[in-house]
């Protein structure tokens, strides 16, 4: 494969039509974000919404096309924290040209509460 380093940017933008978790109200969303084996960032806390708009940038060192970065969707919780959904898109999927953007909506995957 190809060997691309550098960065990729995630710009976390929204989230729409979020799965109910409890019955204590709408979801609390926040999000992680993931590249390869880097640490994951956190969004910030959107409460009570199932269409969540966060309108946040992340940026991760990328070691090559190899890398996947995911998502996570959760609903904040007191006890525990509910998993809502994920989705991972392959670095490769995004190519390696500097300065490429691609404006895409992704689908979580996963049943809520299982991870």
């Amino acid at each position: 494969g190809s060997k691309c380093g550098g960065s990729v940017v995630v710009r976390l933008v929204r989230a729409r039509n979020l799965p109910e978790t409890s019955r204590a109200g709408k979801c609390d969303a926040f999000a992680t974000v993931q590249c390869g084996a880097g640490k994951p960032e956190r969004s910030n806390l959107k409460l009570d919404t199932y269409d969540p708009r966060w309108e946040e940038t992340f940026a991760f060192d990328v070691k090559g096309t190899a890398d996947v970065v995911e998502l996570k969707v959760w609903d904040d919780d007191v006890v525990a924290n509910r998993f809502v959904g994920s989705c991972r898109v392959p670095v490769s999927a995004v190519s390696c040209e500097p300065d490429m953007r691609v404006d895409q909506w992704y689908e979580l995957s996963g049943e809520a509460g299982e991870q």
